[in-house]
């Protein structure tokens, strides 16, 4: 399909000042009758949210939804309340300023539509930046009794029993809170009583509403002369009668994407480096003063859970990172102070590398001098998640609250697009797509080496689940052996190979397609592993007839059934991709290794979308263009395919860049050398587990089908030759670089991707 035809409102392409929405909570206008409203809101206008259930529920995935459309609909009216912090839309127009954008709007341009849109992310991208230091100042405002090493040695109600230890008893137990839920009306407006407004500005000495709090932010002590600088949070906006020229939307203030300002004492340029700094030394005293251990060593990598050393507590990995700091590195992270966390990563490294510091960390004495004590395993993995906390987050969270909201973004609007929340079928939908998510936990709990992809259905019953701590601890634990986490971050193809994985042992061991969509990318996933030999192999065969032959595999059931023809490429349960990352390495030859293996898989997923085409032709169906989807964001059309990170259509200029990591030695945003490789870096290497959060496998599937073994191994011999061709063509690539033969180390190709 073309370019789609789309009948634009005025919340598509903008409006003139005086038809911007007054406030946050404008309600729409309608023509339709009472009775018709009643009608459509009828799934979720009267839901009874428990105030503690142990499972999710149809009536908590309304509520959710309902939660997510409120969260949609603020976000577009932050994004077209015109003038916001002083960011006008007229600034786009060439006639320059006073433009009204009343005009017909079926002739601005899709440059216009686009710099429009540019302007309406700004908008929502501050917003969010600073609901994230709002929320910062609400979670400051509880009482303050931390955690400390001693509480970690035992059991105590502190750590191991955490879940009973108030303030946050409550907060752990309560569901998605029945308040909430009845605060936000039919329009998807948040509503609250006058006295919980005054409680709020009390508690956190914020104004309720964003738009009316301060414009500057306090940021930390200049690290030369000590002084307290007051920052804007944007330096993007201007008059709207100025005749400037209009300052560039990357922006120098707090909440901008290129933060830069001078102490107003001794003129020192200070960056968003300076306070990841400042982070990293205000954990180091607390540690060193008050004995608090450092972020990334509380919890068991492997499980998640708290775990107490027992009678490993002088060598217990996990806590590692505490004992480098306080038994080596705390001169050095002072005499000089450190200016970036590159530096930082670098200290590491140098103590990391001297097995003389590794032995006076551990107190080891080693009578034999030649002997070399080596660091474990799960030490350096501590090591690196407790840099993961620092690398462009200088919040006191372990994510970049601002960063991890825009990439949930994405979600959010494709759960407003698909809508289920009006429709007639919406509790039926909730049903459905919780037995989904079932067999999704049945799939980590059997395989917990992978990493196992949702699709949006699955992914909308899984942050349910989440929005319920106590039930979702408990049900994972008891499930699964440990707390599997949500990652908020996976590099690209990684996602995309281990959702093709996924969609195969869901169709083994389920019998039905696991993606119900038909888009092109959906279509070469079902391919991949449902033509061929595959194809022929009874586990990915539906059901059996009375024959003895097997009539329909799994995606020729879901078209002969007709659900297929419910499913439109542009508006189904696709690939969950909102925590989609993408890598880049500073690192020549891993760089090569990198893009090689990316068009690898761009090739298969191109051969395989060729031969699902060619199939479909053959049964007398056609398949969607490969190319042609176009999304609307903010107005302003975007061609999108294949799972891309988020913001796809709007890479922003407008905040910094939330949707890559960095990888490889020296370079800013990896691990310390020595602790890890690669991908896992930035902030990625902080999840534990399975379900997209950091497994060790690839995307190749464990057939146990008694009979078949033979056709089996041809088929995983054949898929080992492609990777043996890509190594053959690295090593060639190597080789031709250098001009010199030299011995290549076999790759990891599960870790690469």
């Amino acid at each position: 399909m073309g370019k789609p035809e789309k009948t634009e409102t005025s919340a598509d392409t903008g409006q003139s000042n005086a038809d911007a929405p007054p406030s946050y909570n404008a309600p729409p206008t309608t023509t339709l009758s009472p009775e018709d409203i009643n009608q459509l809101n009828l799934a979720f206008s009267s839901l009874e949210v428990p105030l503690v259930a142990k499972t999710v529920t149809a009536e908590t995935c309304l509520a959710h939804l309902k939660l997510l459309f409120a969260f949609q609909t603020l976000k577009e009216a932050v994004g077209y309340t015109d003038g916001l912090w002083q960011i006008y839309d007229s600034r786009v127009f060439p006639a320059g300023k006073g433009t009204s954008i009343s005009q017909d709007t079926a002739k601005l341009d899709d440059t216009t539509k686009e710099n429009l849109s540019l302007l309406r992310e700004k908008r929502w991208a501050l917003y969010v930046a600073r609901a994230a230091e709002r929320y910062e100042a609400w979670w400051d405002s509880f009482p303050k009794n931390p955690l400390v090493e001693a509480d970690m040695c035992e059991d105590t109600a502190k750590y191991t029993t955490f879940s009973t230890k108030p303030p946050f008893k409550d907060r752990w137990k309560v569901k998605l809170p029945p308040l909430v839920n009845d605060a936000i009306d039919t329009n998807f407006n948040y509503k609250v009583s006058l006295d919980c407004m005054a409680t709020w500005e009390e508690t956190t000495s914020r104004k309720w509403d964003s738009a009316n709090d301060s414009f500057f932010k306090t940021i930390p002590p200049c690290p030369q002369c000590g002084v307290k600088n007051a920052v804007p949070w944007s330096t993007c906006g201007m008059a709207e009668d100025s005749q400037n020229t209009p300052p560039s939307l990357a922006g120098q203030g707090y909440g901008d994407g290129d933060f830069r300002t001078s102490c107003s004492h001794c003129g020192k340029i200070l960056k968003r480096d300076y306070l990841e700094v400042f982070k990293f030394a205000t954990d180091v005293k607390n540690l060193l003063a008050h004995e608090r251990p450092m972020p990334g060593t509380i919890l068991d990598s492997k499980t998640g859970m708290a775990t107490t050393p027992g009678s490993q507590k002088d060598q217990f990995e996990r806590t590692f990172p505490n004992r480098l700091i306080r038994y080596n590195l705390r001169s050095r992270l002072y005499d000089p102070p450190p200016t970036s966390m590159d530096a930082i990563r670098k200290i590491i490294e140098e103590a990391l590398a001297d097995p003389e510091v590794i032995k006076q960390v551990e107190r080891v004495t080693i009578v034999n001098k030649r002997k070399i004590w080596r660091l474990g395993q799960e030490a350096r993995v501590h090591v690196r998640k407790m840099m993961s906390r620092y690398w462009g987050n200088s919040s006191p969270f372990t994510l970049e609250l601002g960063g991890a909201v825009l990439r949930q973004g994405i979600f959010t609007e494709k759960m407003f697009k698909m809508d289920w929340l009006h429709s007639p079928a919406a509790r039926e939908t909730m049903i459905r797509l919780i037995e989904k998510y079932n067999r999704f936990t049945e799939i980590m709990r059997q395989y917990p080496t992978q990493i196992a992809v949702p699709t949006l259905d699955v992914d909308l019953a899984w942050h349910t689940h989440q929005l319920s701590p106590a039930s979702y601890y408990e049900s994972m634990c008891t499930k699964t052996g440990k707390f599997i986490d949500h990652d908020d971050k996976i590099a690209e193809d990684k996602l995309s190979t281990s959702f093709e994985w996924t969609s195969k042992v869901y169709q083994e061991m389920y019998g039905e397609v696991y993606s119900e969509c038909t888009c092109w990318y959906c279509e070469s996933v079902r391919t991949s592993f449902s033509s061929g030999l595959a194809h022929r192999l009874p586990i990915f065969k539906s059901e059996k007839d009375k024959g003895g032959s097997y009539p329909y595999s799994a995606p020729d059931k879901f078209y002969q059934s007709g659900r297929a023809a419910l499913c439109p490429p542009n508006n189904s349960a696709h690939i969950s991709a909102h925590n989609s990352v993408r890598v880049t390495e500073n690192d020549s030859i891993r760089s090569e290794v990198h893009h090689r293996i990316h068009l690898l898989h761009q090739k298969r997923l191109e051969e395989n979308y060729e031969k699902a085409r060619k199939r479909a032709k053959k049964k007398g169906r056609d398949l969607p263009p490969r190319d042609d989807y176009y999304y609307y964001y903010w107005g302003a059309p975007y061609l999108l395919y294949a799972p891309y990170v988020y913001p796809a259509y709007c890479v922003c200029p407008v905040y910094y860049d939330t949707t890559i990591i960095a990888a490889g030695s020296g370079y800013y945003g990896a691990c310390a050398a020595g602790t890890c490789g690669g991908t896992i870096a930035s902030g990625a290497c902080g999840g534990t587990a399975a379900g997209g959060c950091g497994g060790n496998g690839g995307a190749v599937g464990v057939f146990r089908v008694a009979g078949v073994v033979a056709v089996v191994e041809e088929a995983v011999v054949a898929e080992a030759a492609e990777e043996v061709v890509v190594e053959v063509e690295v090593a060639e690539y190597l080789a031709g670089e250098t001009g010199r033969s030299r011995q290549i180390p076999r790759l990891d190709w599960g870790t690469l991707v």
